[in-house]
């Protein structure tokens, strides 16, 4: 059926990201313009494009290349971001905790 196509297409294409999104894992901040953010961000999204729409074996090896170059080029940056991640899922938790705890004490006064 139609459905289960779809939702692999759907499950691969989000592996994708997470895979893309650990490597292009830039921000906002380290861009000197708003022009050069979107511009990385277009090409983020061609590049999960392109793993996720490949047509052919040779098109997703030549894509992986071009994310092979980008890793070596960017290495420290991917591995700082990746060291500070879990501290900022942590911070994450902690905020939800302490506004969800704010809140409880509020409604139950």
């Amino acid at each position: 059926s139609e459905q289960p196509r779809e939702a692999r297409e759907v499950e691969r294409e989000l592996k994708v990201r997470r895979q893309i999104g650990e490597i292009y894992c830039k921000s906002e901040s380290d861009f000197a313009s708003a022009e050069e953010w979107d511009d990385y961000l277009v090409l983020k999204e061609d590049v999960i494009y392109k793993l996720a729409n490949a047509t052919s074996k040779e098109e997703v090896q030549e894509t992986w290349r071009q994310i092979d170059r980008y890793k070596e080029q960017n290495a420290e940056q991917i591995l700082r971001v990746q060291h500070l991640r879990p501290k900022k899922a942590l911070q994450k938790v902690a905020a939800v905790i302490e506004s969800e705890g704010s809140f409880a004490s509020r409604v139950n006064s």
